[in-house]
């Protein structure tokens, strides 16, 4: 026996991620069984273990954003809290993107990151609608940056002899690159480990 949704307190006005993160599946330990209907985000964030028994609960695979945020890992309420007080207005996916980095590559827990290390964190993104053109964006730009000197010889080169390699860039040592198609958006997340010697 699964508990339907109706029986479940949803309180508040809905949470500003709510559409972003999808729908959830879940286990409750009560009836030692899957439930059966797809929760939302606010349905993670008000169960009542008391009223409804304990559980786990994981993305349903509706969300990019969701499934890279909580892979291999279980969705509990703080970090769906924890999000929305570090997301803003029309930053949503950049600021999801920084935290699923800090919890993969740095090992933070959702719950302990704060926002002075989301905006502060270097990390650079690339957007766009392909994940070729986003790549390219990206390799260009940390050549800029971190070669300026060969970047201009580069674009001052008139017969176009000098061919830039831009899975050569990404692959330096100097960072650590990931990739998302996330819809119909590309994007290239970049993190500097040290600094490049040209």
């Amino acid at each position: 026996m699964t508990t339907n949704a109706a029986e479940r307190e949803i309180r508040g006005e809905g949470l500003k991620l709510g559409k972003l993160l999808g729908s959830f599946k879940g286990f409750n330990f009560r009836t030692n069984s899957e439930m059966e209907e797809k929760l939302t985000a606010e349905d993670v964030v008000n169960w009542d273990k008391e009223l409804c028994g304990e559980a786990w609960f994981w993305p349903s695979g509706d969300s990019p954003q969701a499934s890279v945020l909580w892979e291999k890992r279980y969705v509990t309420a703080g970090q769906i809290l924890a999000l929305e007080g570090l997301v803003r207005d029309g930053e949503e996916n950049d600021t999801l993107l920084r935290v699923q980095f800090m919890a993969t590559v740095f090992d933070r827990p959702i719950e302990a990151i704060t926002e002075e290390e989301v905006q502060g964190t270097k990390i650079f993104l690339f957007r766009s609608t392909s994940m070729l053109a986003a790549r390219k964006e990206a390799a260009i730009a940390l050549f800029e940056r971190y070669f300026p000197r060969f970047f201009k010889v580069w674009k001052r080169d008139p017969c176009d002899v000098l061919t830039f390699q831009v899975d050569q860039m990404l692959e330096q040592p100097h960072w650590i690159v990931e990739e998302h198609q996330w819809g119909e958006e590309a994007w290239v997340l970049v993190f500097p480990i040290l600094e490049p010697k040209p």
